[in-house]
């Protein structure tokens, strides 16, 4: 992910680590039917968040947040009925920084 407020930050590709919760309000059919076609796919899902993430640079992690928050709307508006979502920048080049920096967004979604 090309991530950071300069170019000079953007040039090289950074480390990011991505985190969801996906939340139902009721219990989802998968439940009983244990059919995957019921579920949200974890390689759907980590697919999509590669190709957001990779397909644009972004200044801010805030930002990236979310354009991986409208895209996972729009692939699980359906299925879930709120995404939290985390976005953590592993190495920020902020002197005596030691931890990475991480944007939380949570959206409930309108089934």
């Amino acid at each position: 992910m090309r991530l950071g407020c300069s170019l000079e930050e953007r040039h090289f590709k950074q480390p990011i680590l991505v985190s969801i919760v996906l939340s139902f309000f009721e219990e989802p059919s998968v439940c009983v039917s244990d059919d995957l076609n019921d579920a949200c796919c974890y390689i759907e899902i980590t697919s999509l968040i590669e190709e957001v993430a990779s397909s644009k640079p972004c200044a801010l992690v805030e930002h990236l947040s979310k354009l991986l928050m409208d895209a996972l709307e729009s692939k699980l508006k359906n299925k879930v009925s709120k995404i939290d979502l985390e976005v953590h920048k592993e190495r920020p080049p902020v002197p005596n920084l030691l931890k990475p920096i991480c944007f939380k967004i949570s959206r409930k979604i309108s089934l």
